[in-house]
This record gives structure tokens, C-alpha cells and sequence, in this order.
């Protein structure tokens, strides 16, 4: 890929990307759910490492879920377990604020130890 230029045709860049990224030692999932859980995975360890607040890893989530079609195994995944929360913290309804944070981070604590097994 370092011999390739920006005016090079995105097929020829998207043919050789995963040759690229096996000689770096990394995959491209092979599904939605596998995508779901590395993407999860990785906005738990931010949170966990405070480096992302709860609204923030909650937006992210919704928007994982909404790309991935609803798809029932993303949903599934400890994070993906949070869908609708956005609407109840955008409109107010329902859990208050702190109980919905609470949520959050025993989800993402789930998503992290579900990673271990």
C-alpha cells in the first residue's frame, strides 16, 4: 500500500487491504457482529479508561446498531444490549440520568469481561 498515492483508483487500494492488513497482523471482521464486538470492545476500554463519558459511548453505540441494520448479533453483544437508551435520555423519560450512566457502565463492564471468555 506505501507505493500507492491518492490518485491511484480506490478499487486497486480496496483489493490490496487485506493483504495489507494480514502482513500488520490484523483482520477485517468478517461480519457485522464481529465488527460490533471489536468496535464495542474498544469504546468499553475508553470508558473504562475515562476517556469517553457515557453519552458519548452511548451515541456510538446507537450508531453501530443503526449501520449494522439492527442486526439481532450486534444487538445481542453486551453494548448492543443498550439500543433505545438514546431515546430515553433524549426525551427525559423514563430512568433519570445517573440510573442511565449506571447502565452504561455495567454495560460496558459486561462487554469487557464477555471479550475474556
Amino acid at each position: 500500500m506505501a507505493g500507492l498515492s491518492i490518485t491511484d483508483d480506490p478499487r486497486d487500494i480496496r483489493d490490496i487491504l487485506p493483504d495489507a492488513l494480514t502482513d500488520c497482523g490484523t483482520a477485517i471482521p468478517d461480519s457485522d457482529s464481529a465488527a460490533a464486538q471489536l468496535a464495542f470492545t474498544h469504546l468499553a476500554r475508553l470508558h473504562t479508561d475515562r476517556q469517553a463519558a457515557e453519552r458519548w459511548i452511548l451515541d456510538k453505540v446507537s450508531e453501530i446498531i443503526t449501520r449494522s441494520g439492527y442486526a439481532d448479533s450486534v444487538l445481542g453483544l453486551p453494548l448492543g444490549g443498550l439500543y433505545g437508551l438514546d431515546d430515553e435520555w433524549a426525551a427525559g423519560w423514563g430512568r433519570t440520568e445517573q440510573e442511565l450512566k449506571a447502565r452504561i457502565r455495567e454495560a460496558c463492564a459486561a462487554q469487557l469481561s464477555s471479550n475474556r471468555m
